[in-house]
């Protein structure tokens, strides 16, 4: 019995520092992240026209641009002022995970879908109805939303985030539940 006894503490011990060690890589990985999307906004601020109001009504027969940088697509900057929060979306969500990205739609038909991790959208917890949030292309249009409802989902399928003009989405690390905040 002494021996089993001090397999399993030797064993819980690893299982802590294996734990210890992957948060340490997903908090190393989130920070990487925000360096990366800040270097990339600098680029983007330097490349833009100047801004001006989008309306859908302008855009609706357009597919929303991209531009290069550093070898990726980005098509919009999002934004939360009330929340500090601007972060370049990627143009699809096969270029990577670092940064958010769209998983489907346009600003220009009010359906655009934008996903994120809970580290770049950590802010959603705390947003209340009615907050501002813009999507600026990469023409300079500024599209402004508002939040009109946060909500849970166990899944992030096409059923489940369509319905708003805008919606943002990350995936909560904790409770593995999706959390959506949907814009009109």
């Amino acid at each position: 019995m002494k021996r089993t006894g001090k397999v399993l503490i030797f064993a819980g011990i690893a299982l802590i520092i294996l734990s210890l060690g992957v948060l340490l890589l997903m908090q190393l990985a989130d920070r990487q992240a925000e360096k990366n999307a800040e270097a990339l906004l600098q680029r983007l601020d330097a490349l833009l026209p100047p801004l001006h109001a989008g309306s859908e009504e302008s855009y609706r027969v357009m597919t929303m641009p991209a531009l290069e940088v550093d070898g990726r697509d980005v098509i919009a900057i999002v934004e939360i002022p009330a929340f500090s929060l601007r972060l370049p979306v990627l143009s699809s969500w096969e270029q990577g995970r670092d940064l958010p990205r769209r998983l489907s739609g346009s600003a220009y038909d009010g359906s655009l879908i934008i996903g994120g991790s809970a580290a770049q959208f950590a802010c959603f917890d705390r947003i209340p109805n009615g907050t501002e949030v813009t999507v600026t292309d990469m023409r300079g249009a500024v599209f402004t939303y508002t939040v009109s409802r946060i909500g849970r989902a166990t899944t992030a399928d096409a059923e489940t985030l369509c319905g708003s003009k805008l919606t943002l989405f990350a995936r909560q690390t904790a409770s593995l539940e999706y959390i959506l905040l949907r814009c009109n």
